[in-house]
């Protein structure tokens, strides 16, 4: 018995040195995405109507949006990037149990996967990460797709819509659209809206 409570605590203090290693390195601690943020990312990815395609989750940690979204739209294809190893293999193992089957978490570098045949990116991450975004973004996004950002906006992006929830922090959900591979949209309008 005192071999397994060792066992026990060995594995936690290096699942929790782990979790610190990494969100030192990221920037930004895996959080999962909560049952209100996945509602109203939902209801943006069903008003655009894609019949098909790839959606890419930019540092999906835990795997709660994307697996979310997979569920109500399996027509689309989700991927999960995340270099955290233990968010990561949860997410994995999430997929297995929920058996969805259109989605995928990869354990990679968000900034080095290849955005080229996505049509839609969801980030949930932190300013720096959408600055560092904003050029590959531009490089490698093909015409028509869409970056769907919770919280943090894309610095000198102008959205096609801009989403004020009605959550505790007023959370702003940016939707943008690339036209001719460029950070110029379609509408240089803003328009605030609480998803219902």
């Amino acid at each position: 018995m005192l071999y397994l409570s060792i066992v026990i605590i060995a594995l936690t203090l290096i699942a929790a040195l782990t979790i610190v290693i990494y969100t030192l390195k990221n920037g930004i601690p895996p959080m999962p995405t909560t049952r209100y943020l996945c509602d109203q990312t939902e209801k943006i990815v069903q008003k655009y109507q894609l019949p098909s395609g790839t959606a890419v989750e930019a540092g999906s940690g835990w795997g709660t949006l994307a697996l979310y979204l997979g569920r109500r739209h399996p027509h689309l294809q989700f991927i999960g990037l995340e270099n955290s190893p233990l968010p990561f293999l949860i997410a994995r193992l999430l997929r297995l149990m929920l058996r969805r089957d259109n989605c995928r978490f990869l354990r990679t570098d968000m900034y080095r996967y290849d955005y080229r045949e996505t049509n839609i990116v969801l980030c949930y991450l932190f300013a720096g990460a959408m600055r560092r975004f904003a050029p590959l973004f531009r490089e490698q996004l093909p015409n028509g797709a869409l970056v769907i950002s919770i919280f943090f906006a894309i610095p000198g992006w102008t959205p096609v819509e801009t989403y004020q929830c009605s959550d505790l922090y007023r959370t702003k959900i940016y939707v943008y659209k690339i036209t001719n591979r460029t950070e110029t949209h379609e509408s240089q309008n803003t328009k605030i809206i609480a998803p219902k």
